[in-house]
C-alpha cells in the first residue's frame, strides 16, 4: 500500500459539512482506541451515523489499515459503502453477501449471515472491525467472527455503533454488551439532538383502544396477535391516520407479519395509499422504492423497518404492537 494525500477529518462527500457531534464522536473514537480495544459509539437514530462510518472507513483507508464493516441487513451495506465511496472515489472497498466474495479489497462490507464457514476462513488480517447496529454484538454469529478476526490479528479494535447500547434481554428485560466492547466512549442522545435542531421535535399521540394486556407475554407473538390484531381495532388505526395525520408518509408496526398485511388492507379499505412490506417479500424493493416516492403513504411491517432503513421523508410512525 502506497502514502496518501491527505484527507479532511472527517471526509465526507462534497456539500456535507460534518456536525458537531461527528467531530466529537471521531475525537473520542481516537482517543478511545489508544486505551481500549474494544470501545462503543451511541448516537440516536437519524443523526449521521452511517456518514460517520463511511468517513471512518475512509480515513482507515488513508492510513493504509484494513477495516471490516458489519451489518445484519443487506441495505446497510450497500448504504454505507455508497457513503464511503461519494466521500472518495478511489476507496478500495467491496462487499461479502450474496454473489459477492470481495473480501480481499482493504475495506470490505460484509453481512453477518454471509460471514460464515469458507468465507469467514477466507478473512485475513484487519486492523479494525466496525459494527453498526453495535446492540447485536453479543450474538453468537458475531462473537465466531470477532474471535477469527483476533485470531489472525491479536491487536484488532473494535468500534461499535448504536442508537442502543444495550441488548434485549426477553421479558421487558434488557443486557449489556459487555461480551463485546469495553467502553462506551460518546453518547449523543435523542433529547440531545433535539436540543441541537438535528432532529425535529417529537410529537407523541395515544390512542385508547381498549386493550389489555395484562396477562399477556410481550414476547408471544401468536398470543399478542389474537388480542391485537382484529378487525375493529385495525379499522380504528386507519380511521385514526385519517383524522390525525392524513396524507403523511408513516411507517406502521404490527406484531406479526399476518397483523402487518391485516393493517394494510385496513388502511387500503379506508381509502389510504398502503401496503404491507416482509422479508420474503418479492415485491419488497419496488414497495420500498414506491414509498420513497410517495406513491405508498403508509408502508406497513412487522420488524423489518427497524434497523438501517433510511427514508428522510417519513413524518409519522404508527406503533400497533407494545
Amino acid at each position: 500500500m502506497t502514502a496518501r494525500s491527505p484527507i479532511p477529518f472527517i471526509p465526507l462527500p462534497t456539500g456535507m459539512t460534518p456536525r458537531k457531534w461527528q467531530r466529537e464522536a471521531m475525537e473520542a473514537i481516537y482517543a478511545g482506541v489508544k486505551t481500549n480495544s474494544k470501545i462503543l459509539v451511541s448516537a440516536a437514530t437519524g443523526t449521521g451515523k452511517g456518514s460517520l462510518i463511511a468517513a471512518l472507513a475512509v480515513r482507515v483507508f488513508h492510513a493504509n489499515q484494513r477495516l471490516l464493516f458489519l451489518v445484519h441487513r443487506d441495505e446497510l451495506i450497500d448504504d454505507v459503502m455508497a457513503r464511503a465511496k461519494a466521500a472518495y472515489a478511489g476507496i478500495d472497498a467491496g462487499k461479502v453477501k450474496g454473489a459477492f466474495d470481495q473480501y480481499d479489497r482493504q475495506i470490505v462490507f460484509a453481512s453477518v449471515q454471509s460471514l460464515r464457514g469458507k468465507r469467514l476462513t477466507e478473512l485475513g488480517h484487519f486492523d479494525y472491525v466496525v459494527t453498526d447496529e453495535a446492540h447485536h454484538a453479543t450474538a453468537p454469529s458475531y462473537l465466531a467472527i470477532y474471535e477469527h478476526v483476533g485470531s489472525v490479528n491479536p491487536n484488532w479494535k473494535h468500534i461499535g455503533f448504536t442508537a442502543t447500547p444495550f441488548r434485549y434481554g426477553g421479558y421487558g428485560k434488557t443486557a449489556g454488551l459487555g461480551k463485546a466492547f469495553e467502553r462506551l466512549v460518546y453518547e449523543y442522545p435523542l433529547s440531545k439532538a433535539i436540543e441541537d435542531g438535528a432532529l425535529c421535535p417529537i410529537r407523541g399521540i395515544a390512542v385508547e383502544t381498549q386493550l389489555d394486556l395484562t396477562n399477556v407475554d410481550p414476547d408471544d407473538e401468536e398470543a399478542l396477535e389474537k388480542v391485537v390484531d382484529t378487525p375493529t381495532r385495525n379499522r380504528i388505526v386507519a380511521e385514526k391516520y385519517l383524522e390525525l395525520i392524513p396524507g403523511k408518509q408513516a411507517i406502521c408496526f404490527g406484531v406479526t407479519v399476518a397483523h402487518s398485511k391485516n393493517l394494510a388492507e385496513a388502511m387500503v379499505a379506508a381509502g389510504v395509499k398502503a401496503d404491507a412490506v416482509w422479508g420474503g417479500d418479492k415485491k419488497r424493493d419496488f414497495k420500498i422504492a414506491a414509498y420513497k416516492q410517495g406513491t405508498i403513504q403508509v408502508l406497513c411491517n412487522c420488524g423489518l423497518l427497524t434497523e438501517g432503513f433510511d427514508a428522510p421523508q417519513t413524518e409519522a410512525v404508527i406503533l400497533v404492537r407494545p
